[in-house]
């Protein structure tokens, strides 16, 4: 089977719903050598495994995690990574945990000390006006639900 190819970076965020960064320009990352003389196509050059791909409306997408952790690689700023953080775990659902762990890597570059993951993505969703205690109350929140559905196995379902 051949390399997967698809939308990535901005244009991945776009389809995603997720930061506020203008995808004017389509991109897209394949592992071959490719170029476009269209002036609103970037290709990107990368192998990206399989499981680090989704289908939006159809559509090769990365995922959210992965798109997230490429527009940090291509240099995204830190108020636009606060952004993108806090949609990609409070509105999209990203493990807060894998996001640290694919953000580790360029921590030092936002400031943050290396080594801290999670430290370095709390203080990004602070940036972003999300503080310690309303995430503690979200994951409080979203805990007692899934135990009220645990407890009640055809709660909210209709026959």
């Amino acid at each position: 089977m051949p390399d997967p190819a698809g939308v990535s970076h901005a244009s991945a965020a776009a389809l995603h719903g997720i930061g506020n960064r203008d995808a004017d320009v389509l991109e897209f990352t394949l592992a071959g050598r490719k170029q476009s003389r269209q002036a609103d196509v970037r290709i990107h050059r990368g192998v990206i495994p399989q499981s680090d791909w989704t289908q939006v409306l159809g559509l090769p997408v990365t995922t959210l995690a992965r798109t997230v952790a490429d527009l940090v690689a291509a240099g995204l700023d830190g108020g636009h990574l606060a952004g993108l953080a806090r949609d990609a775990i409070f509105s999209a659902g990203v493990d807060l945990q894998e996001l640290g762990s694919r953000l580790a890597p360029f921590a030092a570059r936002y400031g943050a000390p290396v080594g801290e993951d999670q430290a370095f993505v709390r203080r990004l969703l602070d940036e972003a006006g999300i503080p310690a205690a309303t995430e503690q109350l979200v994951q409080d929140r979203a805990l007692d639900l899934l135990r009220q559905l645990y407890r009640q196995p055809n709660a909210g379902c209709r026959s």
